[in-house]
């Protein structure tokens, strides 16, 4: 029976494995265990994984046969070994390589912020697959096999949404709890802290914003827009907006705190408290005489409609 290392066999993987070949078997076997649940088995397998990477850059010549699982005994019937730890071949470069997760994440980050920046240049908005797009790219780097790493990058990710809206952030936010999976598995953002639970709140209140009457959503996604650009709206605009403004600020405010600009609606309400109160209620008056125009014209053409079809009626008698 050929001899292969028990961490290969853990990986899966012959002994003719490479580098390549290590980190897809220890990506593969990661999405088999749940790290909350069975944290023994998640060291087991990370032990494995750093045991046969060390194996990996050992020059051909000096790669010397590890303990495999199953041996012949002296009676010729097959027994099971112990895992017994492989030789100095191994564990002095464990021991020696010493990986600094957060300068893997930071790396990553980067990368991915140029990545963000590159999407938001020269359009108003980037959409989100695009975003979603970006994100899967960062996690798919090879640094972030590094579990370790790849927490911190997510957590990256939580900080920069949680520190307040940037152009890109309110779809940004959308991509990263899809991707994530934040909206499904609260327990991720419980490893953020304080980030975490602004980012956990903001999703439940986007919830409760969808849920909303149509008309009302509808209303309220105009003073979001306003909220994230640098138009300055006219004197009705800016009237309608308070009313709209206050039941976004009650009902959502974490929410609204990461998708608009907070310095924007400050400025809002500022413009409005200087707003005499005759003009604000000339607007109120020119929208209730807007309506009643309205409804007076539906009835002017049911009136018309109807005359229509009483006259030809009466004409079809006639001739």
């Amino acid at each position: 029976m050929s001899s292969i290392p028990y961490f290969l066999v853990r990986l899966k993987l012959d002994a003719g494995a490479s580098m390549a070949d290590i980190r897809r078997g220890y990506a593969r076997e990661l999405k088999l265990i749940d790290q909350q649940q069975d944290a023994a088995g998640f060291q087991e397998l990370r032990e494995a994984y750093e045991c046969a990477l060390a194996w990996s850059r050992l020059p051909q010549d000096d790669a010397s046969p590890m303990p495999s699982i199953a041996s012949v005994g002296a009676s010729g019937v097959p027994v099971v070994l112990a895992k017994v730890a492989p030789p100095d071949i191994v564990f002095p470069e464990k021991a020696q390589v010493q990986v600094d997760a957060h300068a893997l994440a930071g790396v990553v980050f980067a990368d991915f912020m140029s990545a963000c920046a590159e999407l938001m240049l020269g359009r108003s908005r980037a959409d989100l697959a695009a975003f979603c797009a970006v994100l899967e790219r960062a996690l798919a780097q090879p640094a972030l096999l590094n579990i370790s790493a790849r927490i911190q990058f997510e957590g990256q990710v939580a900080h920069l949404l949680a520190g307040g809206w940037k152009p890109g952030h309110e779809i940004l936010l959308v991509a990263a709890t899809e991707v994530f999976e934040w909206r499904a598995d609260r327990r991720r953002l419980c490893e953020f802290g304080e980030d975490g639970m602004r980012l956990s709140q903001a999703i439940d209140q986007r919830t409760m914003f969808d849920a909303q009457p149509a008309d009302e959503v509808l209303a309220q996604r105009d003073i979001v827009a306003m909220l994230r650009t640098d138009v300055e709206p006219g004197l009705r605009a800016l009237v309608r907006a308070t009313r709209h403004l206050d039941a976004l600020e009650a009902r959502f405010p974490v929410w609204l705190a990461l998708v608009t600009d907070a310095d924007k609606a400050v400025l809002l309400r500022e413009r409005v408290g200087k707003i005499a109160g005759w003009q604000r209620a000339l607007v109120g008056q020119r929208k209730a005489v807007s309506s009643s125009r309205q409804d007076g014209e539906g009835e002017n053409y049911a009136l018309l409609w109807i005359a229509a079809i009483v006259i030809i009626n009466v004409l079809r008698y006639v001739f």
